[in-house]
């Protein structure tokens, strides 16, 4: 690669000694210009995207750039500056860098509106001569879930008098009901019914919802729609104009798109990275219907883009290969997202339980090792098309604040979450079912108690069995001899007594 480096750069001090370039001399500057001047602030701009182009560049990561570009052995120092253009002042800054010779534009990990912002790198010579490039910077902010507002929302509704309205625009997500008009393709729009999670006894009509899927709504399917809420007559309901952001079907899909190749949101950052012929296939309907049919170790022959929730951080950020390991639910499927790299997503490397995800990569049935007779079913990176697994998108959920307490004297046929507590580990999370077996040995756990199943005690001789629903089917939570250890295990009949 170096290299590689130096001939570009060879080629760019011909070309420019050819044109004929003039320097300018700084104000006060009395000795002769150094005609390498602009060759070095030329090559800062051969290394970064032109300043003259209208776009600008996309930052979701701190960027190192050069503090020092070395011509025909000549060093040139380079002072940056950053003006921000829109958002707060002080957003992003110079700092310093653990690489050497450069400093770091420092952009903040989480922001919730765009930040517009210039870096001007001035390049001096010994005798005060210097020459400039202005280069254009975007750091796009990210989608923050505001689930805390929500029952603000309904209360404020519900509260308005007959023939008020909300003064400004409102967001929620619902599960259909009723579709109350059906869909009319002469005005496109349809009236459906919702209610919202945890709040199924203030339901809200959405009264000729307009959107991309609105011809295809059905009870049971989960959207999200924003526009005026009212009281019409006596009937809570969003207005006319309400429009819908979001469609996840009844059974987790969300409508289908082309499987044709799309531009990530947030630009890679990986660099050489051999390219692929294997299409994008974004069905999640598909994506799940094939992905949990593989066989033995066996791979998706494309790549899979899935939106999920996360369950668990089954291993934290790796600074060093720019990875996080988490895993994922999908309608009522679990992933594992495997070294997901987060490097082209703002806050990527915070990803925790609770937040929403989209991944993209291959998906495989791994297996870990002969005696492994369940597999899991993964996001991983795939040898043969050089594919590695990539976040695109992140909406950072708010931290759960419900405390669960634990139940001395359980009720026989009562639901509950069941946890379990990893003694020898310092920070005594408690750990989850989710319903999914991590492979043969492990039981699939999360620490966020929303993302848990619920499991039901049955009165037995000596104490209950605990039972769950996996797939629409009720199994039985048991404990089962393998070797030197007893593993847990989702079977069809109650073997093990609590």
């Amino acid at each position: 690669m170096k290299k590689i480096i130096s001939l570009a750069l060879c080629l760019l001090m011909m070309v420019s000694v050819f044109a004929g370039c003039k320097d300018k001399k700084a104000s006060g500057a009395s000795a002769e210009v150094d005609p390498n001047l602009v060759n070095a602030k030329n090559y800062l701009v051969d290394m970064y995207p032109a300043p003259s182009k209208d776009e600008p560049i996309i930052l979701s990561t701190d960027k190192d750039v050069l503090s020092l570009v070395t011509i025909e052995g000549k060093s040139y120092t380079v002072d940056w500056a950053i003006t921000v253009t829109e958002g707060e002042a002080d957003s992003v800054k110079i700092a310093e860098s653990e690489t050497a010779n450069c400093v770091k534009i420092d952009i903040p990990d989480l922001t919730e509106t765009d930040i517009l912002f210039t870096a001007t790198a001035t390049v001096k010579d010994e005798n005060g001569n210097s020459e400039a490039a202005v280069f254009n910077f975007k750091v796009k902010g990210i989608e923050v879930a505001d689930d805390a507002d929500v029952e603000a929302i309904l209360e404020e509704a519900y509260a308005l008098a007959e023939g008020a309205k909300m003064d400004k625009e409102v967001t929620l997500t619902g599960v259909i009901t009723s579709v109350d008009t059906p869909y009319s393709a002469q005005y496109k729009n349809v009236t459906v019914t919702i209610t919202v999670e945890g709040f199924e006894d203030k339901p809200i009509k959405c009264y000729r919802l307009a959107g991309t899927g609105a011809d295809n709504l059905a009870v049971g399917d989960t959207i999200t729609v924003t526009g005026i809420i009212a009281n019409y007559q006596g009937t809570v309901e969003f207005e006319q104009g309400c429009t819908l952001k979001a469609v996840v079907k009844a059974d987790g899909s969300t409508p289908s798109t082309p499987d044709t190749p799309s531009t990530p949101d947030t630009p890679s950052t990986t660099p050489d990275t051999p390219s692929t012929e294997l299409k994008l296939v974004t069905d999640q309907a598909k994506i799940l219907k094939d992905a949990f049919a593989l066989g033995r170790n066996a791979t998706t022959p494309y790549i899979a883009q899935l939106t999920g929730k996360v369950i668990s951080v089954d291993k934290p950020y790796n600074d060093q290969y720019g990875s996080i390991c988490v895993t994922m639910t999908v309608g009522d499927k679990n992933i594992v997202c495997w070294n997901m790299k987060v490097s082209g997503v703002s806050g990527g490397s915070k990803v925790k339980a609770g937040d929403t995800i989209t991944v993209r990569g291959v998906i495989k049935n791994y297996y870990y090792d002969d005696a492994d007779t369940t597999g899991e079913v993964e996001f991983t990176w795939d040898e043969a098309s050089q594919t590695e697994v990539v976040l695109t998108k992140l909406v950072v959920g708010k931290e759960e604040t419900k405390t669960l307490a634990i139940v001395n004297t359980p009720v026989v046929g009562t639901t509950y979450k069941f946890g379990m507590i990893q003694e020898n580990v310092d920070s005594q999370a408690v750990c989850y079912l989710t319903g999914a077996m991590k492979n043969t040995y492990y039981f699939g756990t999360t620490t966020a108690a929303s993302a848990a199943i619920d499991v039901t005690l049955e009165q037995t001789t000596g104490g209950y069995y605990l039972s769950t629903t996996i797939n629409g089917a009720k199994k039985y939570i048991n404990m089962v001899v393998s070797g030197t250890h007893e593993n847990a295990v989702y079977q069809d009949s109650a073997l093990t007594v609590y």
